[in-house]
């Protein structure tokens, strides 16, 4: 049996809802802002601004000496927009991050259902208000009280409607540990 991109984000949601911490000790790990741009071809361009709120889960566990594999549950709310047609997107999904114990770096990953208000823009159409968010990024802590981050991120359908045309955006982020 085949698994598409749609049984792979569900299987990753399921797998962060398992690892998920009982909710008295699901304090957040850190809060943001997250600010980003992108295209779906060379002339369209994007903006995407949203408040971020990291929730640690249970899972993470050394590697050798140096590294730490971390996971969380990434939760977002914000605006998405083009020429003066903002609409609301949201998303919730797992993260992982691999720390280095060396270095204030990390390297992170993670997929997200994705909703926005609408899928309509001018003269584009994303098809539908489900979307999926794939990243992959660095972040830095800038001493114990900041950290900074950019990712490349992925938003599309996953082949759930027509058209399909996917949207990358550069996103930059500062988020206080807390």
């Amino acid at each position: 049996m085949r698994i598409g991109s749609l049984g792979r984000a569900t299987l990753l949601a399921l797998a962060a809802l398992l690892c998920a911490p009982a909710p008295s000790a699901a304090a957040p790990e850190s809060l943001g802002l997250r600010y980003g741009f992108g295209s779906t071809a060379a002339t369209e361009v994007y903006r995407q601004v949203d408040a971020v709120l990291y929730l640690p889960l249970r899972y993470g566990r050394p590697l050798g000496t140096r590294w730490t594999l971390r996971t969380r549950l990434e939760l977002s709310l914000g605006r998405l927009g083009r020429h003066r047609a903002d609409t609301m997107i949201g998303s919730v999904g797992p993260a992982v991050s691999l720390m280095s114990e060396k270095l204030p770096l990390a390297i992170e990953v993670g997929v997200s259902p994705t909703l926005i208000g609408r899928h309509e823009f001018v003269g584009r159409d994303l098809g539908r208000a489900l979307q999926f968010t794939s990243h992959v990024g660095i972040a830095v802590l800038a001493g114990k009280r900041l950290r900074l981050g950019y990712r490349f991120q992925h938003i599309s359908n996953a082949r759930l409607a027509r058209p399909n045309p996917g949207l990358n955006m550069h996103m930059f982020s500062i988020l206080i540990p807390l």
